[in-house]
Formats: structure tokens, C-alpha cells, sequence
């Protein structure tokens, strides 16, 4: 995570790692060295706010189309150096969006362990957008894979097959939740999923009830983070929620990733899907933290 770069020297000698391409005061640092992405992968930049002698701030920028049908710019991931004025940072960076990035729809995230995060915002025009909790279940040991319902099957996803029907079914699940989905971005976003190293498909499962799919959930396991789980995506359609489905499917799908080596499960979810985050905190889930999405105006 970009905000353990602790110390001014751990920010100078990143400052001295960055490609020297001025930009006024913002110095491009393009990607992190030795940060592996696949070919035709989507890559984020990573910036600073910097003068000859100082680094200032760092963050990301990146193309989404999470918050808008058509693509728009995210910053995200600030972390800045504790000798600040949060005001004339806010001024730098507007300034540098304004140059670089004129007519495009600009979003920017903050989380609440950035102090600073509520005076940068308030320093900028802005509208809130939503807000999502990060959620943690450290031991994953109490959660029972034995959660059985004799009418609902639970299967895995078949590569080649169901990517499809996982799109449409996600579509019906979600389409609800934001505005801003549709089949065909739906669609992307799972053959990218499928496409990533940590993908399982024994980790992306199906319910049906009458041979009919009526939910679904997936997992992805993180080798590298400690057994780490991050459960993307949990839900039923409309019709069969409220009678014990979701449970299944969590049961299901936690046991597989303890058989997988899974120790922890991280998640995030909308601080307004209240069912949702009930449903977690009753399996023993705590908040970590939370983000705050505003539109720049």
C-alpha cells in the first residue's frame, strides 16, 4: 500500500526512482519498478507533487468506467509527506487536472485514514458520489463449509462456458445497485477477470434452484499477501433472496478457499447496501475502513 511509504527519505529515494518529466510542478512517475502487469492490461500512472527539492505528495491516476457509462479519470491512493498545507496541495493538483485533463469527467477517492482527506476535499468544488467499507475477517476457522439446502445445487464456473451467464446473472443481481452498469461493461469486466493470475474457477461459484441460476459469489486467494482472500462479489436475484441462498454460497465458496490455503477474507461493500454489510458483520466481519467518492465539478 502507497501509504506505508513512511520517512522523507523513503519519499526522496522514491523521488530519485521517477522519470524526470516535468510536468510544472508534477514530476511522472509512470509505473512502479518491477510492478508486473499482463500485455493489453490496464495501467494506472502513478504522479507526484514535487519541487526541485521536495516530494510532496503522491497518487494515482487511472481510466475507469465504474462511476460513468463512458470511460472517466479516478485519482486515488493519495499519500502525502506530513510537512503539508493540505490547501496549496489541492491548488497544485487542481491546477495539474485542469492543464492535463480539460472536459474530462474527474472523480477522486479518498479514505478516512488520510487526515488530511476532508480538508483536501473541502478545498475543491466537488459532489459526493457514494461511499464503500472495507471489511476483514481475520480467522476464517468458525465458518462451516457443511451448509446444505437439498434444493439448490451449488456448482463451479466452467472456463469457456459460463462467462456469459456469469455477465448476465451479475447484470440481474446488481443492476440495481448502479446506474452506471450494463451487460456489455459487465461483460468486460468478468474476461478480465478470468484473464488475471489469481483467478480459480473452483472460487467462482453458481446456486441453482430447478436447474434455473439464482446466485452467485467469487473469490480470489492472494498467495503473496498471507493467505489473503477478496471476495469480489456476493448476491441472489430478487425472486430467492431472504431464503437462506446467500448464506449457502458464502459457506461454499469460504470453505473451498480454506481447502486453498485462505486464512483471512477481506471485502468491501456500499455503506448504503445496509442488508449487506448486516449480513458480514454476523460473520464476524470488521470495519477497516472507508472511501469516499466525490466528482470533481
Amino acid at each position: 500500500m502507497h501509504r506505508n511509504v513512511g520517512s522523507k527519505k523513503a519519499l526522496d529515494r522514491r523521488y530519485n526512482e521517477l522519470y524526470h518529466k516535468q510536468h510544472r510542478h508534477l514530476v511522472s512517475h509512470g509505473l512502479y519498478p518491477g510492478f508486473k502487469v499482463k500485455e493489453k492490461q490496464a495501467m494506472g500512472e502513478i504522479w507526484t507533487i514535487a519541487d526541485a527539492n521536495n516530494v510532496y505528495a503522491f497518487f494515482h491516476i487511472n481510466q475507469t468506467d465504474e462511476l460513468e457509462t463512458n470511460k472517466a479519470l479516478l485519482i486515488y491512493d493519495l499519500i502525502f509527506n506530513q510537512d503539508y498545507d493540505v490547501n496549496v496541495l489541492a491548488e497544485v493538483l487542481m491546477c495539474f487536472l485542469r492543464q492535463n485533463f480539460y472536459g474530462q469527467n474527474i472523480y477522486i477517492r479518498i479514505e478516512d485514514y488520510f487526515k488530511g482527506g476532508k480538508q483536501l476535499i473541502s478545498a475543491m468544488q466537488h459532489k459526493h458520489v457514494y461511499t464503500s467499507v472495507s471489511m476483514l475477517k481475520k480467522d476464517l476457522s468458525d465458518i462451516n463449509k457443511k451448509y446444505l439446502r437439498s434444493d439448490v445445487k451449488i456448482r463451479q464456473f466452467t472456463v469457456n462456458k459460463d462467462e456469459e451467464l456469469f455477465s448476465a446473472l451479475y447484470y440481474e443481481i446488481f443492476k440495481d445497485i448502479s446506474p452506471v452498469f450494463s451487460k456489455e461493461k459487465i461483460m468486460k469486466w468478468v474476461e478480465a477477470w478470468v484473464n488475471l493470475s489469481t483467478f480459480d474457477p473452483d472460487l467462482y461459484l453458481f446456486a441453482e434452484c430447478e436447474q434455473k441460476p439464482v446466485g452467485l459469489v467469487a473469490i480470489e486467494i492472494n498467495v503473496e499477501s498471507a493467505g489473503t482472500g477478496h471476495l469480489y462479489e456476493i448476491g441472489v436475484v430478487k425472486a430467492f433472496r431472504g431464503c437462506g441462498i446467500a448464506p449457502l454460497l458464502f459457506h461454499n465458496c469460504v470453505g473451498k478457499s480454506i481447502e486453498k490455503g485462505a486464512k483471512r477474507l477481506l471485502l468491501r461493500v456500499r455503506v448504503s447496501n445496509i442488508i449487506a454489510h448486516r449480513f458480514f458483520l454476523n460473520y464476524g466481519f470488521k470495519d477497516l475502513y472507508k472511501r469516499d467518492y466525490f466528482c470533481l465539478l
